[in-house]
């Protein structure tokens, strides 16, 4: 899975990724954990991918990181963010 090519524009500004849907018109600020999770995204990346970056990155359990992934990918989906 990775991010939609199209029509989205972001950029990382000190802690936290800016988003420009222009699909929609909407702007997102996203940070914590959930910047983390969109630059793995950029790439083509695996939920277990995600998983391993927030452990490494928060020293949280693989159950919480996992959580917080499927959380994370649930969200982005819904607002039209990936390709799978």
């Amino acid at each position: 899975m990775k991010l939609r090519s199209d029509d989205l524009v972001w950029q990382m500004v000190d802690s936290e990724i800016v988003v420009l849907d222009l699909r929609k018109s909407v702007y997102f600020r996203i940070n914590g954990s959930g910047a983390t999770l969109w630059e793995k995204l950029a790439g083509d990346v695996t939920r277990s991918d995600l998983e391993t970056a927030l452990v490494d990155a928060y020293g949280i359990s693989a159950e919480r990181a996992l959580a917080d992934v499927d959380a994370f990918l649930i969200d982005a989906r819904g607002r039209g963010f990936l390709e799978d």
